[in-house]
């Protein structure tokens, strides 16, 4: 998946002038585990990382990251088949939560079986030094929660947040916390709500706005 993410980068980079774009003032957006997936994808090439015994390479630097409802470290073993249990068993109790048996089903492709270190961005980061990576392959990152997200709690990008501004020498970081569900942002979009839509396009445009 993290591969996948790649070829996409690597194609909007080659396309985007075609479409009146600037591969050098581009955001990358994601939600709960694309987030995860893109956020995995820009510290994997940093670091120079494998993804399918291949080396990855830093392929652009965007003007902005920003993750909505991300997970960024997972718990292991028992602990994680456990919470891929729990979260069947409430998709059951309403028809309101019967995401979380898609999100439980992702969960195990992913992490069940296989060692989840290779997926925990808070893990990788915690094995470098300190300001030992010059950028993170986004000018500045924004971090999006919502008080009532079931899947990813509040307070869940603290350690990832910590841990970037430990060992990342440049780069902004900025946290952003809504009222509402885990998909607060993306379903007022989708359901063209104009005040979430603002919020949305002003999180975009902050990065711009600020250089």
């Amino acid at each position: 998946m993290v591969e996948d993410i790649n070829l996409i980068i690597n194609w909007t980079i080659n396309n985007i002038e075609m479409y009146g774009g600037d591969k050098d003032k581009m955001s990358l957006l994601g939600f709960n585990a694309g987030a995860h997936l893109a956020s995995l994808a820009l510290l994997k090439a940093t670091l120079n990382m494998e993804v399918n015994g291949k080396k990855t390479s830093t392929l652009v630097t965007f003007k902005h990251m920003i993750l909505l409802n991300s997970p960024y470290s997972f718990p292991k073993d028992e602990r994680l088949e456990f919470e891929i249990n729990s979260m069947r068993n409430n998709a059951k109790l309403s028809p309101s939560l019967k995401y979380l048996e898609k999100y439980a089903d992702a969960k195990a492709t992913l992490f069940l079986g296989k060692s989840s270190l290779i997926f925990d961005e808070v893990d990788i980061l915690n094995k470098q030094d300190d300001q030992s990576i010059n950028s993170l392959g986004a000018e500045k990152v924004t971090f999006v929660e919502c008080d009532n997200d079931t899947n990813t709690p509040i307070g869940s990008s603290t350690e990832m947040m910590e841990e970037i501004q430990r060992v990342v020498d440049d780069v902004e970081i900025v946290k952003q916390v809504y009222q509402g569900d885990y998909d607060y942002i993306i379903k007022g979009v989708k359901n063209d709500d104009e005040e979430i839509s603002k919020i949305f396009y002003n999180l975009i445009n902050s990065a711009y706005e600020s250089h």
